[in-house]
């Protein structure tokens, strides 16, 4: 029961709302010491409570709760057996109004976490689970509404309900596919997603229901709990936990301390795609200790494994050409002429796509070459075009490894880390035979793609946007406990205030 005393006396009596939610420490049936819990939880509220005031008090009887002052509200553990500890205060708006967390220390149950809310103006309390006690932002209620004399109405209510917000940092066309999958997360969990573009040609690709913060300023006021960046850098000053999805996977473009596994000292949790990921990054963790690694699969893959792409009508083979942008290893120069000359025979039906980093000349002259058996596409949404293909035709490009995972066969032209799950070619004579070759699926190609798509990317469920968004909540929740301190990075900090034209504080 929630027991109400003066100022909340209109409340009444009400039914709390029980459920073991966010099992910690085990529970301590002692009084009068500091305990091991209170020590875990200080790291969370420290700057929180600052210019706060606790009016929630617990006393520590069983079960009879006395002694409360007018602007304070008791748990009241009626006949079983808890023992509650001190209540602090998480997030007062004004002094006419309280919310507390409350740890019930529960002989048969352990430890559950509960939330309190009241206001004097207000005849409604809210109670439920806080399940983001955080170091890094605001938490989210998921909250049950109680009514004088009334029973809780299990799940979220829109009174008394704080909503978790995040941002998505997008520098370049292909974050959309990316992030996509995760904001659809978010929306079912009933919190909110919202953009912020660090180019204006960006805004063309965003849908009508999605939400856009147009300037740094509006990021500062939205006070997002987590920032998901698919690129290398996000600046220092946005708040929340800053978390690295990856733009793609790790193909040798660059060495490995210049490219995929680079840390640049920016973020707090990286949600590694595969054993092949997170190994390195493990290690890195290790040597630097000032940010996590989950390992989560990717969300740009997940409706690739939700079947959200209609089978296509095509009953000849489909062959996908993708290129990489970097001029030392593009083959899209190259190959023009001969993927040109096969869509002209009609050999197979040709989906040609480039990176939008490729040269305006070459795009052009690929868009020149669309015809009855080539079509080209500049698209922020590949994933349709693998769920066509059934073979890709690339160079050293990141979508080699995202082909893959569906274990289809991938030609490629002079790729700088081939290896068995390739059908690596060197000379331009050589790229259409190889590309028959792969249409036939020969087993040993076949194996050892499934070998190297399991190393990449075990995940075959759709799940890898809910695993990185549990993962993202669960490192908000434990803080920077066990973390060293992150690297000042002056200068890198001065060159992202100057990139976003903002020197605000």
């Amino acid at each position: 029961m929630i027991q109400t005393s003066q100022a909340f006396a209109h409340h009444g009596s009400i039914e709390a709302h029980r459920r073991a939610h966010v099992p910690r420490l085990p529970p301590e049936h002692s009084t009068g010491r500091i305990r091991l819990h209170d020590l875990w939880q200080l790291r969370f509220e420290f700057f929180d409570q600052l210019g706060r005031e606790g009016l929630i008090r617990v006393e520590r009887e069983n079960p009879i709760m006395r002694g409360l002052r007018g602007s304070e509200i008791a748990l009241s553990a009626e006949a079983e057996p808890f023992l509650m500890n001190d209540a602090r205060a998480m997030g007062l708006r004004n002094l006419l109004s309280a919310i507390g967390a409350t740890a019930i220390d529960d002989q048969f149950f352990g430890r559950e976490w509960h939330t309190i809310e009241a206001a004097t103006n207000d005849p409604s309390l809210v109670a439920g689970d806080d399940d983001q006690c955080q170091g890094y932002g605001g938490a989210r209620r998921h909250a049950v509404s109680f009514t004088q004399g009334g029973r809780a109405a299990q799940g979220d209510v829109s009174k008394g309900v704080k909503v978790s917000r995040y941002l998505f940092f997008v520098s370049e066309l292909y974050a959309f596919a990316i992030l996509r999958p995760l904001q659809q997360v978010i929306r079912a969990r009933g919190d909110e997603a919202a953009w912020f573009l660090e180019r204006e040609s960006l805004a063309e690709f965003l849908h009508a229901d999605e939400q856009r913060l147009s300037s740094v300023r509006d990021v500062i006021k939205w006070q997002s709990e987590a920032v998901f960046v698919p690129g290398n850098w996000v600046p220092s000053f946005f708040p929340g936990l800053k978390v690295e999805v990856f733009h793609g996977f790790s193909v040798g473009k660059r060495s490995e301390s210049r490219g995929h596994f680079r840390v640049r000292g920016t973020f707090d949790l990286y949600c590694t795609q595969g054993p092949d990921t997170t190994a390195p990054f493990e290690m890195l963790q290790r040597e630097l200790g000032y940010f996590r690694v989950k390992e989560t699969g990717w969300p740009k893959l997940d409706p690739l494994f939700q079947d959200r792409y209609a089978s296509r009508s095509e009953t000849r083979p489909v062959v996908l050409y993708a290129s990489t942008f970097t001029e030392s290893i593009t083959s899209a120069r190259v190959l023009k002429d001969t993927i040109a000359e096969s869509a002209r025979r009609g050999d197979w039906q040709w989906l040609v796509t480039l990176h939008p980093k490729m040269a305006p000349e070459v795009i052009a002259a690929y868009r020149e070459l669309a015809g009855p058996h080539l079509r080209f596409s500049m698209t922020d949404d590949i994933l349709e075009l693998y769920a066509q293909a059934d073979v890709l035709l690339s160079d050293t490009s990141s979508v080699v490894p995202e082909f893959l995972t569906q274990h289809k066969p991938v030609v490629t032209f002079r790729n700088r880390k081939p290896g068995p799950q390739l059908l690596d070619v060197q000379q331009v004579d050589e790229v259409l035979p190889a590309v028959r070759t792969a249409i036939e699926r020969p087993p040993e190609l076949m194996h050892a793609i499934r070998e190297y798509a399991d190393r990449i990317h075990p995940y075959r469920d759709g799940k890898s946007s809910e695993r990185v968004l549990e993962a993202a909540r669960s490192a908000i929740r434990e803080g920077t406990i066990g973390l060293r301190a992150k690297p000042l990075n002056l200068w890198r900090r001065l060159q992202a205030r100057k990139r976003l034209g903002y020197w605000g504080l």
